[in-house]
């Protein structure tokens, strides 16, 4: 029995490093992203994760596949584990641009598809422009992870970039990040403002008097000559910023309470000996 899944924003092929940064970047930028992780990663290869940012004695890679799990999850998203078999072309009326399935009985249906698998790409054979001579071709994959087929993104070391979990998940930010900006120009964002997206925590100290109409008055003027944008369009982009700024600025009590929630997430994903000895050895 095969189980359909309405179309979703953006499908992502593999919970590493390079598909779990993409799928928070898109899922914090309000897209509905979905990731199929098929189980351990490549990274489960290694021993200990020691040269990623902000682990100054390295993470253990089991603790580190439930915080990105946790992570893409906290920002919207959601995480499944099947085995996505192929993808395709959808060419079901109104249920977006792919259709893949997997080895659970899912078809699901997506805008745009994320190839975030480091071991294998056969999921990917239908389409041709991808291979050369038998084999994926890296280098029909941009800076940015977009291929011929559009839609269709690679992240992580099949885009050609190295075989390490901190460029892969950089490398898997800026393909989410593109996605975010080419949502924007599909809601009528104009280029020059569409790539101007940023995925940021204002302090509400930062906005001074008249902030709002500084953004209305920068905005309208990246509008250019001649193009067939409606002033309606133009209201709803400066509406839409000026109300994400307010919306997501947090005042010194809200910073407060994010650092607590944060530290405390954290904990959640460590072993409660371990949390026990520090305790312990900060006694004496």
């Amino acid at each position: 029995m095969t189980d359909e899944v309405d179309a979703l924003d953006v499908l992502v092929v593999g919970g590493g490093p390079a598909g779990a940064a993409a799928a928070v970047f898109t899922a914090r930028a309000g897209l509905d992203t979905r990731v199929y992780n098929r189980g351990p990663s490549a990274l489960s290869q290694c021993a200990h994760l020691s040269n990623y940012l902000g682990f100054p004695e390295g993470i253990d890679v089991e603790t580190f596949d439930e915080l990105t799990d946790a992570h893409v999850r906290a920002a919207g998203g959601t995480v499944h584990e099947a085995h996505v078999e192929t993808v395709h072309h959808d060419d079901s009326a109104d249920a977006g641009n792919f259709r893949a399935e997997t080895d659970t009985g899912e078809m699901v249906h997506a805008d745009r598809v994320v190839a975030a698998t480091r071991q294998t790409a056969t999921y990917l054979d239908a389409f041709e422009e991808l291979f050369a001579d038998g084999s994926f071709d890296a280098d029909a994959v941009d800076a940015d992870g977009r291929t011929p087929v559009e839609g269709l993104y690679v992240a992580g070391p099949r885009g050609g970039g190295p075989d390490q979990a901190l460029v892969a998940a950089g490398h898997g930010a800026r393909v989410g990040h593109a996605i975010a900006v080419a949502a924007r120009e599909d809601r009528g964002y104009w280029p020059d403002i569409a790539s101007e997206y940023y995925d940021w925590t204002p302090r509400e100290s930062a906005f001074e008097p008249g902030w709002e109409e500084s953004v209305a008055d920068w905005i309208r003027g990246t509008v250019p000559d001649g193009a067939d944008v409606t002033s309606d369009t133009v209201d709803d982009v400066v509406a839409e910023t000026v109300d994400h700024e307010r919306e997501s600025a947090l005042s010194v009590e809200e910073i407060d309470e994010r650092r607590r929630e944060a530290q405390h997430a954290l904990l959640d994903h460590l072993d409660d000996d371990v949390i026990r000895e520090y305790l312990d050895s900060t006694e004496d």
